[in-house]
């Protein structure tokens, strides 16, 4: 099973919630031999763990058109977390642009490399945007 109890309060809810019995398609993966599969993930991914795509990798990697691509210090949603100086979408989108035209066939990870680093400082206009949105003010750190 693949629970991971983080914290105590994850477990006592676990144990809390209604159970159900499994049907005979529990721990199985669907056939995907001659399709693409394409798995995304961000590695600071705190609602979709990096260990949990991993997992599912395990059993994916064996087939021929199957890519997994893990994006650096991107949360969830690396569609929109995950920015380059160069483009106006995301890096994550711009490798998921790249598998699609591809017909599945291939991936460009080149934005990787352009990434922004993480702002924790509060430099970025997109950074000060969220801050003034969230905390009120831009100056996230009462510098």
């Amino acid at each position: 099973m693949l629970i991971n109890f983080e914290t105590p309060n994850m477990k006592y809810l676990w144990e809390q919630w209604p159970h159900y019995s499994v049907d005979s398609n529990w721990g199985k993966y669907p056939d995907v031999s001659g399709i693409s599969v394409f798995l995304l993930n961000g590695d600071l991914d705190a609602q979709t763990p990096l260990w949990l795509s991993q997992h599912a990798w395990q059993h994916y990697q064996q087939f021929a058109n199957s890519h997994f691509v893990i994006i650096p210090n991107a949360v969830h949603a690396v569609f929109f977390n995950s920015p380059v100086p160069t483009s106006e979408a995301s890096c994550g989108l711009l490798i998921f642009k790249s598998f699609v035209l591809s017909g599945g066939q291939q991936v460009d990870q080149s934005c990787l490399a352009q990434m922004l680093p993480l702002d924790w400082i509060g430099q970025q206009q997109e950074t000060q945007e969220t801050a003034q949105q969230v905390l009120g003010t831009t100056n996230m750190w009462g510098l």
